[in-house]
């Protein structure tokens, strides 16, 4: 122990004596550690940090499966629910869930909020008990049940501030008012329910009971001793027995379970390896170059080790005092580089796209736990280990006899040159990989905002509101509020036109409903499926839509006349390639009678879901011959006028019970939507991870080059005196630096090229091995390599002969 603090303060006191060193060794790792500290942390809180429910590795997702069809995942129908959860033997509980849209009616008026509603035994299920109060009694399953509500923890402070007493409380969502009987522990966040403010019970009723009619998801406990398969080919036998028992609305309808985790992270699991893989090369590069650096610091050491040495102390003494410099150094760039990560904690949390934030709200708290610091403990010493042990390897056994000669001029054997030079040839192949992938990520994105989405984006903002169903009962009295609400837009000045549609673009497509052509007889084996939208006239016109056959919907399209709709190209090129789809009727399937609808015209597709995918087949119905609770609102403008106050009076006036959801810009969304936002986080991270690995394989370059020219100049002066020319002095040094840049580039090629597979769920219409971000990035790294190694190639040329020869 006593020999362990004499290293640390002999340490200590060399760093002291080499402050240059000692500042860019800090700060390179701590860039490099706190990089790693901070991505970590999302990685942990994502992929390895334990869900917030009792044994939540046995938690399933469940949903159903239609094999064949257009869209195959969906949610379960309550009867499918139901006969699922009674007939299985696999799972201990099951519970479904379905997160709405609600008005909560406060103090201030009515507000736009999330609900989640769920099936009494749920929280049971998940093995969370409320922290004031119960559950739901087992009657609220069904209409007719308690009216009650569970808060979040998040609900009950931004609510009641906390009330001790809320137990027993009303509140009223949706026009119904409701009892709180349960406050649930701040830990809880349901992360599929979003960011719900309020529980309530299923209270099933109407058409939510129908056999077609999808819209409850399924979590499931598996039962001591039951694993994923066996649970699986349970399902697939009750799915089987439920199709034949309802041919009519279950042929081809099977269950599916996914781990509840992997539902939950998928699609960020690339995301974050990606991010991962980026800093951990960003570190090694930071250990490349201080190797580098302690290689050549060591050389000029030489005569203190020997002198040590020729005194008695050993190979390995001598590697431990080196070693533990390196450690000294960077355990204090750990500490810098946590501090860092803190900073940029907040930074990273907000940059995630916001359907992540969604679906992991507990990436909201991100915080340096237990785990975290564990992780950048161990690349803290790891990172001491990797740039230290080697140079103190080899400055461990020097030449004693050479080293201790007067006058002599302290030399780099070649085994170090060639170490330097590895090293070198390292952070650009590193650098290559990360700027390549920069490059492709960059691409695709812009690539994708490029996207048509099939109406014109500029000068659209958007909202959303609802009904609330006690005060809005009666389909008249739907159609009449929003006509009124579109009259009274288009009377605002600047603006030029407003409509309604029951789902706002690349937000979500909505629900589907299955039809088939023609109307009798049915043949449900011919059975189409299409989102459906209702919308007003006019909406079209105010998107920008193009009408590619037939019409329009008008004010005469109204609930006294003929059922009509419109399709996208998308469902016309499907169901009528060659015909002429005008005319036709569509008849939806899920009653027994009849439903039946003409199509009056066909419309170009505009992108529902999300930008990368292709448009989905779409029926547009007139909103007054479907209304609709729920309705976004969009408003072309003359130009970007201020209209966000003239709107929430105009809201106000109709009906002040009626919530306003936030005023948005289409841009907005459209840079928003999920898969625009899942793309700008990496690329933009990884470009910045690719530019510090730019930089500091630049100083890499540099600063070996520097030092070879510092330790040749008395070679360097020899070639002059002897004729060269200083020309030939300058080739001599930037051929070096070229040389170790080709070497990096062409091996950062390959490894490019083998790590593009991972970038691969990432991009969009751009290939990981594009051949000209390959190209144009190794011109980059040439060119760069080519100005760090003209600084010291000159200053070799500049060198005078007989003052080369003084200095030594």
């Amino acid at each position: 122990m006593p020999t362990l603090f004499h290293d640390l303060r002999y340490a200590l006191r060399q760093l002291r004596k080499s402050p240059g060193f000692a500042v860019v060794s800090v700060l390179t790792l701590a860039l490099g550690i706190g990089a790693n500290t901070a991505i970590f942390t999302v990685v942990n809180a994502a992929l390895l940090r334990s869900l917030p429910y009792h044994d939540p590795g046995r938690l399933v997702y469940l949903g159903e499966t239609r094999s064949g069809a257009q869209y195959q995942k969906m949610e379960f129908s309550y009867p499918d629910f139901v006969d699922f959860r009674d007939q299985n033997h696999s799972f201990s509980g099951v519970g479904g869930y379905s997160p709405v849209n609600a008005t909560y009616l406060g103090p201030e008026g009515a507000e736009p909020v999330l609900a989640t509603v769920v099936s009494s035994n749920f929280f049971e299920m998940l093995g969370v008990a409320p922290i004031q109060g119960r559950s739901f009694a087992p009657n609220a399953d069904l209409a007719g049940g308690e009216r009650t509500a569970i808060l979040t923890y998040g609900g009950w402070q931004a609510r009641f501030g906390g009330d001790p007493n809320v137990l027993g409380k009303s509140v009223t969502i949706n026009g119904v008012p409701r009892t709180v009987v349960g406050v649930l522990p701040a830990s809880f966040l349901f992360a599929p329910s979003r960011f719900s403010e309020f529980y309530l019970p299923l209270g099933v009723s109407g058409w939510r009971l129908r056999r077609n009619a999808h819209w409850i998801l399924g979590v499931g406990r598996l039962g001591p001793g039951v694993n994923l398969e066996r649970a699986q080919a349970e399902a697939s036998t009750i799915a089987s027995q439920l199709a034949t028992e309802y041919p009519d609305s279950n042929p081809g309808v099977g269950i599916a379970m996914t781990p509840l985790r992997e539902e939950l992270v998928g699609t960020v699991r690339p995301i974050l390896l990606v991010l991962m893989a980026a800093v951990v090369a960003v570190l090694l590069i930071t250990c490349s170059n201080l190797a580098g650096l302690q290689l050549a610091r060591c050389v000029t050491r030489q005569k203190e080790i020997a002198v040590r040495s020729a005194l008695g102390a050993t190979r390995s003494q001598v590697v431990r005092l080196l070693l533990t410099e390196s450690l000294v150094a960077s355990t204090v760039g750990g500490v810098a580089g946590v501090s860092l990560a803190y900073a940029a904690l907040p930074l990273l949390a907000a940059a995630l796209p916001s359907d992540q934030q969604a679906i992991m709200p507990f990436l909201r708290h991100l915080e340096i736990d237990k785990a975290v610091l564990g992780f950048t403990a161990a690349v803290t010493i790891g990172s001491g280990i990797v740039f230290g042990l080697v140079p103190a390897l080899q400055a461990a056994r020097p030449d004693v006899h050479e080293a201790l000669q007067d006058g002599q001029r302290a030399t780099a054997g070649a085994l170090r040159h060639r170490l330097r030079d590895g090293l070198v040839v390292a952070q650009v192949a590193m650098a290559i990989v990360l700027l390549v992938s920069a490059g492709v990520l960059a691409k695709s994105l812009r690539k994708l905002v490029r996207v048509d989405p099939g109406f014109r984006v500029a000068h659209l903002l958007t909202f959303a509101t609802s009904l609330v169903p006690q005060r809005y009962r009666d389909e008249a009295q739907q159609i009449a509020f929003e006509r009124n609400l579109r009259e009274r837009l288009q009377a605002l000045p600047g603006v030029k036109s407003a409509a309604t549609v029951s789902t706002l673009p690349l937000g979500n497509a909505g629900g589907t409903s299955r039809f088939v052509i023609g109307g009798h007889p049915r043949v449900l084996a011919d059975e189409y499926e299409a989102n459906t939208r209702q919308i007003s006239p006019g909406y079209f016109g105010t998107m920008g839509v193009p009408l590619r056959a037939g019409r329009f919907f008008d004010e005469h399209d109204d609930a006294k006349a003929p059922h009509v709709a419109i399709i996208n190209q998308t469902l016309a090129d499907l169901l009528f390639a060659g015909r002429d789809p005008i005319g036709q009727r569509i008849d939806y399937t899920y009653t027994k009678d009849h439903d039946i609808w003409q199509i009056v015209g066909v419309v170009g597709d505009e992108n529902l879901g999300q930008l990368d995918r292709k448009p989905t087949p779409v029926v547009y119905e007139p909103y007054a011959q479907d209304p609709n609770y729920f309705m976004g609102v969009v408003i072309r403008t003359e130009g970007d006028p201020a209209i966000a106050d003239a709107v929430r009076s105009l809201m106000h006036d109709l009906d002040s019970g009626v919530p306003l959801g936030s005023l948005t810009s289409m841009e907005r969304i459209v840079a928003d939507s999920p898969s625009v936002a899942m793309r700008r986080y990496p690329a933009y991270l990884i470009g910045a991870f690719a530019l510090l690995a730019l930089i500091l394989a630049t100083l890499g370059v540099y600063g070996l080059l520097a030092y070879v020219v510092a330790q040749r100049t008395r070679e360097l002066g020899i070639r002059l005196a002897l004729g060269a020319k200083r020309i030939d002095l300058l080739r001599l040094v930037v051929g070096q630096g070229m040389k170790l840049a080709l070497a990096g580039v062409l091996i950062g090629g390959i490894g490019a090229v083998a790590s593009g597979r991972f970038l691969a769920t990432l991009l969009y219409a751009v290939r990981p091995t594009d051949a000209a971000i390959l190209a144009s990035t190794a011109a980059l790294l040439m060119l760069v390599a080519l100005l760090a190694s003209y600084i010291p190639a000159r200053r070799a040329a500049s060198i005078e002969p007989m003052v080369a020869l003084r200095s030594e």
